[in-house]
């Protein structure tokens, strides 16, 4: 695994890759459960300027490339305002 992290143009990048194959998910289980816990969290606490992409194998690969599946966060590298508060509603849902 390999996890990096840099500030380009403004934004935050936060990648975490892993060699391992991409598996596709399951429908009778919860598929993707981690995936879209961490966007709601990023959106509770960024907004809609905060991204998750999954890169799975042979998608946007170049010669030295990562040839497992990464995924990449992206946000402003700072905030010019305090985040909003997160409706009560929210707040009591498990985000686990």
């Amino acid at each position: 695994m390999e996890v990096s992290a840099r500030v380009a143009a403004g934004q935050l990048e936060v990648a975490v890759a892993n060699s391992g194959a991409w598996v596709a998910s399951d429908p009778s289980r919860s598929p993707g459960t981690g995936l879209k816990t961490l966007r709601k969290r990023l959106a509770l606490l960024v907004g809609p300027a905060a991204t998750v992409v999954v890169e799975k194998p042979g998608e946007h690969l170049r010669a030295g490339d990562w040839a497992g599946v990464r995924i990449v966060i992206r946000m402003p590298a700072a905030r010019s305002e305090p985040p909003l508060p997160i409706p009560a509603s929210l707040a009591q849902e498990s985000l686990t």
